[in-house]
């Protein structure tokens, strides 16, 4: 093997071959949202699948008695990148006589690209070759999630990161969990310093404030409502800055479990480990008939990742949401056309309310005015630069007239590619004639 994306094909499994899954009767595998496989590598390193469940179609588009027949059919819908990992793995697995574990794309003939995780027990010598007995099943799912979680990450990171605001993030304890780097500009203090302590911790406050803010942060989680209080920060020229401050719950919604009934079921429970910790799982119960009699097989499977993925997914998702819709600048979302994609609860005010207006239009639709177009240039430039742009945009709705200073910045996928930009606008304290 000349390399990692060279995999060596070899023939169809033998009798001596057959993994521990030949013995046991398909129906045995029916309805499992899996497949299970048997793999041997034998000594001139060629490798071959001696035995897989049904399952495997509806994963990977192959039929068993195909891909035990020439093994080639899984390279050739295994992603070209992924590839070399799977084989590297399996080397180390044989090479350290340790369980195989892969996560890897394949190229599915209906499905497209799916996700796969393939998880194998250490391997056992049989007639001097390796063998490895696994199952492998479809976590696109998760995947998803992971992606969808870095991007309201970044998403939160773009607005808090670059919010002229202050932010804070409390826990029940009243200790910071977050600090933007506005607030440790405008006190002097780094966010090491500010984070994981409560305000009395720091002298950023005096005491008297720091008891009023506490007993504020208190009353949020317990009333589960937003408050709004004037807080003193002690500046670090030693000088004080008033601040209005608007403490705002953030909410995690309960995760549902689901099942579907008939002679297969799957639902989402949590069992015990050895060492007492407790941990999501989803259970999936098939039902089968042998000798006249009927049994179910089970299958269980750790969904920690999963459920941690999809948690702090929402959770970063009502983060965002509940900085930028209590937010007093105006916010919105644009896509390469310059349309807007989202407005918070200002900038909707702010345009009259009628998001039918609002939404899928361009500045210079929709308010319009002489500025508009200077509005979509800077934002063209963003997505083009991939670079903040600043400048000031003026506008009318009905007998108000509003002039603000818009910061644009642009948010990129994880291939560095600018998606959307993010433009911030803040009321002019004393606008340009």
């Amino acid at each position: 093997m000349s390399n990692d994306s060279d995999f060596p094909v070899g023939r169809p499994g033998t009798e001596d071959e057959r993994g521990t899954f030949q013995a046991c009767p398909e129906y045995f595998f029916a309805g499992l949202p899996a497949c299970v496989y048997s793999l041997v590598q034998r000594p001139g390193g060629h490798y071959a699948v001696t035995f897989v469940s049904a399952g495997v179609y509806d994963l990977l588009g192959l039929k068993a008695d195909g891909l035990m027949q020439d093994i080639a059919s899984f390279v050739a819908v295994c992603h070209s990148e992924d590839l070399g990992i799977l084989i590297h793995r399996t080397r180390r697995s044989a090479r350290t006589a340790t369980g195989c574990h892969v996560e890897c794309r394949i190229l599915h003939p209906q499905g497209g690209e799916r996700w796969i995780e393939l998880r194998s027990g250490p391997p056992r010598a049989s007639n001097e070759a390796m063998c490895w007995n696994g199952f492998m099943h479809d976590v696109t799912e998760r995947k998803r999630a992971e992606v969808q979680l870095r991007k309201a990450e970044e998403a939160f990171r773009s607005m808090a990161e670059n919010s002229p605001d202050p932010i804070f993030r409390y826990d029940r304890d009243c200790r910071r969990l977050y600090a933007n780097p506005a607030i440790c500009e405008a006190v002097g203090k780094s966010m090491t310093d500010l984070t994981g302590r409560v305000p009395a911790d720091n002298a950023i406050l005096t005491t008297a404030e720091s008891k009023k803010l506490m007993a504020a942060i208190r009353e949020v989680f317990d009333r589960d409502e937003m408050r709004h209080i004037d807080s003193d920060f002690v500046a670090p020229e030693g000088g004080h800055r008033d601040y209005h401050v608007v403490l705002v719950p953030e909410r995690v919604g309960a995760m549902k479990c689901n099942a579907a009934a008939g002679k297969q079921a799957i639902c989402e429970s949590h069992h015990r480990a050895g060492d007492g910790r407790i941990f999501p799982v989803e259970i999936s119960v098939s039902e089968f008939e042998y000798a006249g009699e009927k049994f179910d097989i089970c299958m269980v499977r750790d969904i920690t990742e999963r459920k941690q993925a999809q948690e702090a997914l929402y959770k970063q998702e009502q983060e965002f949401r509940t900085l930028v819709e209590h937010s007093p600048d105006t916010i919105a979302r644009y896509d390469r056309d310059c349309r807007r994609m989202y407005v918070n609860p200002q900038l909707a005010r702010d345009l009259g309310g009628d998001m039918t207006r609002i939404l899928g239009t361009t500045p210079v639709q929709f308010p319009g005015f002489e500025s508009a177009q200077g509005y979509e240039n800077a934002l063209r430039r963003a997505f083009a630069l991939g670079e903040e742009q600043h400048f000031e945009y003026r506008w009318q709705h009905g007998d108000a007239k509003f002039c603000h200073h818009i910061r644009v910045m642009p948010e990129f996928d994880l291939a560095g590619q600018v998606v959307h930009v993010l433009a911030v606008g803040r009321a002019c304290l004393h606008p340009a004639p």
